[in-house]
């Protein structure tokens, strides 16, 4: 994507920000043009902010963290969790991301073709009377690399402990066990 592309769709999302209220600020003009520039991939918030650090010090991780659930919460993004005991944020300009993720080693690779697995993914939901969303689809299985060596699922160790801020079990989340409220 060209530096002309970057700010013309920076300004889009910046005009989208205005009209629901939210300050334009230079940070944020900063955040998105940085995930713009970053949208081959999807990123963690520590990834990203580090990015924007290198182009001003001034902003801070709690401001891209916000800046982030804002894009989300208006579906200009969408958050994926590849079990690594944090969240990735992708723009949902197109319908359907599909990953996998290695159950043994963690290595996460986003599939190919996806247009021709979204109009599988259609056909599948449409039969149920429902149509598809942005969104980012995570798929489990074992790596051919961890085939080869003869590692297996059951050889992996177990990953943190994690809970996804929007799931059904929130109350029951990573912070709070922490705090001492459950034993």
């Amino acid at each position: 994507m060209t530096d002309d592309m970057v700010r013309e769709r920076a300004e889009a999302y910046l005009q989208l920000l205005r009209e629901r209220g939210c300050r334009l600020t230079e940070q944020r003009r900063i955040i998105i043009e940085t995930l713009l520039e970053n949208a081959e991939a999807s990123v963690s918030v520590r990834d990203l902010a580090a990015k924007v650090h290198e182009k001003d010090a001034s902003v801070g991780f709690a401001t891209v963290y916000r800046t982030l659930l804002i894009l989300e919460e208006m579906d200009i993004l969408h958050q994926t969790n590849l079990g690594e005991g944090f969240s990735r944020f992708v723009l949902s300009e197109k319908g359907v991301h599909v990953h996998v993720r290695c159950r043994v080693c963690g290595a996460v690779t986003r599939l190919e073709q996806e247009d021709a697995k979204e109009k599988v993914l259609e056909e599948w939901v449409a039969e149920k009377g429902f149509s598809l969303v942005p969104q980012s689809v995570q798929l489990a299985g074992i790596c051919e690399e961890c085939r080869r060596a003869g590692r297996r699922e059951e050889d992996a160790s177990p990953g943190p402990a994690f809970c996804d801020r929007a799931g059904p079990m929130r109350p029951f989340c990573r912070r709070r066990r922490f705090r001492g409220e459950f034993a």
